[in-house]
């Protein structure tokens, strides 16, 4: 079944129309928003200068319709249904959720029943177009039109990309078919389970943040647990806090400022560095006095004997 379908189908039917009118079948309305990309047509016979369009009722007043869209089909050869396909037989138009499937024609007549349908709006002249118009309403026809189409993803100022009616699981596996040029910040389970490579910037949340496990050209900035757990070797600066700082075991190529434990540890142990070794060298300079002092003593000795 396509992604977007309207109109009651385009079959043989029991008779047909007046030409040089506009038709707006009620039944089968759109549901959902996107591009008509396919038409089909049955005309009893054949036809020039045919349209086909979408409408949108007035909720206030039924009678009065709107053309928001249509493509120009050209001749129409009768005697079965004929397809029509965007973009070689006519340019893809607007569809909205709701809307009613309508057709003119300059010429010939198109299949039509007169009972068991869901109705007919029709206005005389071509009101494709033409802005809001009020229509006369027949009871049980059908004529022989069908559309279908599919979502689009449509670029809107800034090279922002919006989803036509995209809901439940197909918003959360959105498979772009292109690269996104822009910023995405996904959010709930997608920005848990982000596994495409997107031209942009992605700024991850919750649990994605904390379990990072990618090599990253650039700065990371961490917070909780992974802070304290840093298990990537990253090229810069690393500013440590808490125990992280009094036990670090990661090597980082860059500068390490520790704070806290850290620097009160880092302290003492280099002042008891120092006395240690100022401890030594009086006790180093304590045994040549004493080596001096007795080979003075051995000298006076000698110096009285010899007296």
């Amino acid at each position: 079944m396509p992604s977007i379908d309207v109109g009651p189908g385009a079959t043989n039917r029991a008779t047909d129309t007046i030409t040089t009118y506009t038709y707006i079948d009620l039944a089968n309305i759109a549901n959902a928003t996107g591009k008509v990309t396919s038409i089909e047509l049955w005309f009893n016979s054949d036809a020039t200068g045919v349209s086909v369009g979408t409408f949108s009722v007035n909720g206030g007043d039924p009678t009065k319709y709107t053309n928001r869209a249509s493509a120009s089909i050209g001749n129409v050869t009768a005697g079965a249904k004929r397809t029509y396909n965007a973009p070689g037989d006519f340019t893809e138009f607007d569809v909205s959720t709701g809307d009613y499937l309508g057709v003119y024609m300059a010429t010939g007549t198109i299949e039509c029943d007169t009972v068991g349908g869901s109705g007919l709006y029709f206005k005389a002249g071509n009101q494709m177009g033409t802005g809001e118009q009020t229509y006369t309403n027949i009871a049980g026809c059908a004529v022989s039109i069908y559309a279908t189409g599919s979502l689009r993803l449509t670029q809107v100022a800034g090279g922002t990309f919006s989803a036509a009616k995209i809901v439940g699981t197909l918003a959360k596996d959105m498979v772009f078919p292109q690269i996104v040029s822009g910023v995405i910040t996904p959010i709930g389970a997608l920005a848990k389970t982000v596994a495409t490579k997107i031209g942009g910037v992605i700024h991850p949340v919750g649990a994605i943040r904390q379990s990072i496990s990618t090599k990253i050209g650039g700065v990371v900035t961490s917070a909780g647990s992974v802070k304290q757990q840093i298990a990537i070797k990253i090229g810069g600066t690393v500013t440590s806090a808490g125990t992280l700082a009094r036990a670090w075991l990661v090597s980082v190529g860059g500068s390490i400022t520790p704070v806290g434990g850290a620097v009160a540890g880092w302290m003492t142990n280099f002042v008891l560095k120092l006395k240690a070794s100022a401890y030594r060298r009086l006790e180093m300079t304590a045994t040549k006095y004493r080596e001096i002092k007795q080979t003075a003593e051995r000298y006076r000795r000698l110096i009285n004997r010899e007296k």
